[in-house]
């Protein structure tokens, strides 16, 4: 166990393994001699933040953090409804951050790994990938970049795996394998202003990446919040598109799949149910569909969906973006066309210190736990 302290308006950190609880902002001394977690949930400053490095809700394959805070965040939820008399479990999820999350290797131009090819030869890896010598080098780069097929992981799948591959990676070595086939190793370049447009291009607008994504993630978060929290209703926001709003069906009924019956609301009426995105079909009409169920952000609905849930949980991912879609929607005007009084960041601080709404947040979410939100 070990406390940090950090800023003029002192905060306190209680690390917890790899998850992190913030006690709610307060004075270097309100807290001395206090031990945080002995505090009764009727006393203020409420411990109603938890933060932690990875995912609070089990998704995408990820799964240790959230099963080790799922009985706190349990505790939060129930003593949160309690202070606002409402017996409704109903939370936020917000993946505005891991909507945009493809693109953080272009922002924070980290090292990146070596690029491995596989072809028969030079002459085939030639087809896809146009090499040619540099100025000031005689090394062979890459001249566009590309993304190139290689054979699927698994074996079996007849699709290929596409590996993208940076103007101006120089090819390093070329290694003989076993089988007969050529490893040819590139090096990718490091340019913090590379913003990867080619690879946007490619993947993500000739593809309908980022509509297709948006889906499948909003979808997913929603599903898996509402069984993991055994919640009521959630909301899900992108504030880079919208927002939806989905409830459970009746917990006695019947169940899809090992998940409980889910319906999407719209101008809060009944809609349909929510739908599994497998890959498995074509998926084109359900996209379409989910999207019509998306409510247009506005200053007065974020504010209002807020107000009427006890718990708000911010997904990690590229905190740049998010803070971007944050900081916008925080200036905005309201619906009657006058400046916005406090914007639904203070309006989060608010609800925070009043105990009406308790705050999850892992990775970039817990960035942004700090002074740009709480």
């Amino acid at each position: 166990m070990q406390w940090l302290e950090t800023g003029r308006n002192t905060q306190r950190f209680l690390l917890l393994g790899n998850a992190v609880t913030i006690i709610s902002a307060m004075t270097s001394s309100s807290l001395s001699g206090t031990n945080p977690s002995a505090m009764p949930s009727t006393m203020k400053p409420y411990n109603n933040v938890l933060l932690a490095s990875s995912r609070l809700v089990p998704f995408g394959g990820s799964m240790t953090i959230a099963h080790q805070t799922r009985k706190k965040a349990f505790d939060l939820l129930q003593e949160t409804m309690t202070r606002r008399n409402d017996d409704e479990r109903a939370m936020i999820v917000d993946i505005s951050a891991t909507t945009w999350n493809w693109d953080t290797y272009a922002i924070v131009a980290g090292t990146p790994q070596p690029i491995k090819l596989v072809f028969p030869n030079k002459e085939r890896l030639m087809d896809h990938l146009p090499l040619g010598t540099g100025t000031a080098t005689e090394a062979e780069i890459a001249q566009r970049g590309l993304l190139v097929p290689q054979p699927p992981e698994d074996g079996n799948n007849a699709v290929p795996t596409m590996v993208w591959v940076p103007k101006g990676s120089i090819l390093r070595e070329v290694n003989k394998q076993d089988d007969g086939t050529e490893e040819f190793v590139l090096e990718a370049p490091i340019d913090p202003n590379d913003d990867r447009l080619e690879h946007w291009e490619q993947e993500v607008v000739g593809k309908q990446g980022l509509y297709k994504t948006r889906a499948k993630l909003a979808s997913e978060c929603m599903r898996n919040m509402l069984r993991f929290y055994d919640l009521d209703r959630i909301v899900c926001w992108d504030l880079s598109w919208g927002v939806w709003e989905a409830v459970r069906g009746d917990r006695n009924g019947d169940a899809e799949d090992g998940y409980r019956c889910m319906t999407l609301l719209k101008d809060g009426k009944a809609g349909i149910s929510l739908p599994f995105f497998d890959g498995t079909d074509d998926e084109s009409e359900a996209i379409k569909l989910f999207y019509d169920y998306s409510c247009p952000i506005s200053p007065a609905l974020l504010a209002d969906t807020l107000k009427n849930v006890s718990g708000y949980y911010l997904v990690g991912g590229n905190t740049y973006t998010m803070s971007l879609f944050h900081h916008m929607w925080d200036q905005q005007q309201d619906n009657g066309g006058e400046t916005n009084a406090i914007g639904h960041m203070q309006l989060l601080r608010n609800l925070l210190a009043d105990g009406t709404l308790f705050y999850l947040g892992h990775s970039a979410g817990a960035i942004m736990s700090g002074p740009n939100i709480l």
